[in-house]
């Protein structure tokens, strides 16, 4: 956070990559991730009940906040406001979950913010808690609690999602052999490449099977109908692909052809760099301008030096 700071002071900015799918990636990627995070904490009251009741000001000053310090294509901004609501809903989980719930019986112990996070207002933190132990929100609670229930395979990745696993994967493997079906299983393993989940492990296993056919020639696979949607035996959701992570929709993923899927980083590339062109040019034009203001004023001041050191030349008056 501290760096970041510095270099928006110094008025230097990271230049974010994207991988073929059109994720932000890369060390950049991640620290951009963990600034969007604090500016989601920081600057967006806990007190408002949803991200779409969020006032749209708010917004394009998180969005500018993060220009400022990271070189992003315009395109980006629905990416980074998306990343900022999951932050923001997650901070408001976790204040829930840690630092609410487990201490409703000793409303005392909820006088004040948590020292941790200590910049939250006081007013905000006692309308936060109070929302928090009514009943219609403990009624939305279970709710979302017996949805999150019926979540058979849940994943182990870390805040780095799928474009991060990705990025690990490809320092052992062949990219080719990284398809989202291999995302997917990779993405429920532990540590030591076990998947503790026993639906997962069973789905995993059926995974290989069907890649194995692949690679024998036994079985085909085209678009959607993929190896994934095979081993899972349900079509992709509208909006979203499974195996992929966010911010890449069905069209993009399974229409585009896909010698044009490796040029998303280079059409975003071709983005910044025309945006990097045109602040060039503004300063370039500041310099030119400020280069011809200090000629002509040391042109001026050379010209009345040597108008004062003129010797008077006039006969002196005798008289």
């Amino acid at each position: 956070m501290h760096r970041i700071v510095r270099r928006k002071l110094l008025g230097v900015r990271k230049n974010v990559e994207y991988n073929e799918k059109g994720q932000p990636h890369g060390k950049a990627a991640k620290e951009m991730q963990s600034y969007i995070g604090v500016l989601a904490r920081t600057k967006i009251p806990i007190t408002i009940p949803t991200w779409k009741k969020v006032d749209a000001e708010s917004k394009n000053k998180l969005w500018e906040s993060v220009e400022l310090a990271f070189v992003l294509g315009p395109e980006s901004k629905k990416m980074v406001l998306s990343s900022a609501a999951c932050k923001w809903r997650e901070f408001k989980s976790r204040l829930t979950s840690q630092f609410i719930l487990p201490f409703k019986e000793d409303r005392e112990l909820l006088s004040s913010p948590p020292q941790e996070y200590n910049f939250i207002e006081l007013a905000d933190w006692k309308a936060f808690v109070s929302s928090r132990l009514s009943e219609d929100w403990e009624v939305l609670h279970n709710e979302q609690s017996e949805r999150r229930a019926l979540c058979e395979y849940p994943h182990r990745m870390s805040r780095l999602g799928y474009a991060g696993l990705e990025d690990e994967l490809l320092k052992t493997m062949d990219p080719k052999d990284i398809d989202r079906a291999t995302l997917w299983k990779k993405a429920r393993e532990d540590k030591s490449g076990n998947i503790p989940n026993e639906k997962a492990k069973q789905l995993g296993d059926r995974i290989d099977e069907l890649k194995k056919q692949v690679s024998d020639e036994m079985l085909k696979v085209d678009g959607s109908n993929d190896v994934l949607t095979m081993a899972l035996e349900t079509s992709e959701h509208g909006g979203r692909v499974r195996g992929v992570g966010g911010y890449v929709t069905p069209t993009v993923y399974f229409n585009q052809p896909r010698r044009r899927r490796g040029n998303v980083e280079e059409a975003v590339r071709e983005s910044v760099k025309k945006i990097l062109d045109e602040k060039r040019g503004e300063r370039e034009k500041v310099v030119t301008d400020l280069n011809k203001f200090l000629a002509e004023r040391f042109a001026a001041l050379e010209a009345a030096l040597k108008s004062n050191s003129q010797p008077n030349c006039q006969a002196p008056n005798f008289e």
